[in-house]
């Protein structure tokens, strides 16, 4: 981004924080808007709309301004009405970046100890203004011709889904049966003594310790690692592991 367009957009940090004391703010302009954003408002609550569902964007709300531990969360779920009830008493009034804003977010309508820094990346967004109003929103300009994150996400996601898929190729065959079983448990963990349940008649095992050097590639790919010696993470996206179980499917 031009150092002059910065300049200028860092210089209406001020009277965006005067606006927004009385009102939201709907950020529109060519390009992606994140990285200023965090810039102007480091400590605001950075959430992506279009990429997050609704009950993490609650649970990364909740962790940031820590009314209530990630268990109870858990246990109880909560809506943005139920957390602006919580803090009410709080004198401090949270900024939330809603990146990729979406108009359906009826909950967050009039909320008392939170402003809604929103941004438009998209040209075909529909709204009336109805909405307009109701969400309370003042419209800035905030062009950075920056390229947007989303082509690069699916350029980076293409290439890693590509890499994980050459590596499950080239890897053993027990190796390939290992890494099956881990992923068609369904959880983003797999207790190794359970696993090593599941796998030893079938690949003839005499310890548990016999594991690690079938996953051993998976684990150097950053695929797989190995936690308090007890447990094996899959860092392996979910829409990654549907393809590659597809694969091991196919092939075993």
């Amino acid at each position: 981004m031009n150092t002059k367009l910065i300049d200028f957009h860092l210089s209406c940090k001020n009277e965006f924080n005067a606006i927004s004391k009385s009102f939201n703010i709907m950020f529109y302009g060519y390009g992606s808007k994140r990285g200023l954003l965090h810039k102007m408002f480091p400590c605001a609550i950075h959430l992506d709309c279009r990429s997050t569902k609704k009950s993490e964007i609650m649970k990364q709300i909740v962790k940031k301004i820590g009314c209530r531990s990630f268990d109870d969360y858990k246990q109880a779920p909560v809506s943005i009405k139920e957390i602006d009830d919580t803090i009410r008493n709080r004198r401090e009034k949270y900024k939330l970046v809603m990146i990729n804003f979406d108009f359906s977010f009826a909950e967050f309508l009039n909320l008392k100890n939170f402003v809604v820094l929103a941004t438009m990346e998209n040209v075909n967004i529909r709204f009336g203004m109805d909405e307009i109003e109701r969400f309370n929103f003042v419209f800035r300009d905030l062009t950075t011709f920056e390229p947007y994150e989303e082509a690069a996400d699916i350029e980076i996601k293409t290439l890693r889904t590509g890499m994980s898929i050459n590596v499950v190729k080239n890897v053993p065959r027990n190796s390939m049966m290992v890494l099956r079983e881990i992923l068609t448990i369904g959880a983003d963990k797999t207790d190794m003594n359970e696993l090593f349940e599941r796998i030893k008649k079938k690949l003839f095992l005499a310890s548990r310790s016999s594991i690690v050097p079938m996953i051993a590639e998976f684990i150097d790919h950053r695929m797989l690692r190995i936690r308090n010696n007890s447990e094996i993470v899959i860092d392996i996206p979910s829409v990654e592991r549907k393809e590659i179980v597809e694969l091991l499917n196919n092939t075993l």
